[in-house]
């Protein structure tokens, strides 16, 4: 069963994902709504740890992790590997 139809068919899985179904009703729509505890916790993660260099490297999310994906990604595409500059290091 996917997570789709677990969300749709599983009321237990619905309310852990969105708390917020426990005593009110949910209109999932593409405007302002409540974010899913899995958004939320993700987001309170980074939040907390997301200024550290070391979080960013470890998801390899700084200029030497973005440099490598490029690389990686034009060995099997046709095109040229992209030009990084690597920024100044921090004082």
């Amino acid at each position: 069963m996917s997570k789709l139809d677990m969300l749709v068919n599983d009321e237990s899985v619905r309310n852990s994902e969105f708390p917020v179904t426990r005593d009110r009703i949910y209109m999932a729509h593409a405007g302002v709504c409540p974010l899913p505890k899995v958004t939320a916790d993700a987001m309170t993660e980074f939040i907390e740890h997301g200024s550290r260099a070391e979080l960013l490297a470890d998801l390899a999310l700084d200029a030497d992790g973005i440099e490598k994906a490029c690389r990686a990604m034009a060995k099997i595409t046709t095109s040229p590997p992209p030009l990084v500059q690597q920024p100044p290091a921090a004082k």
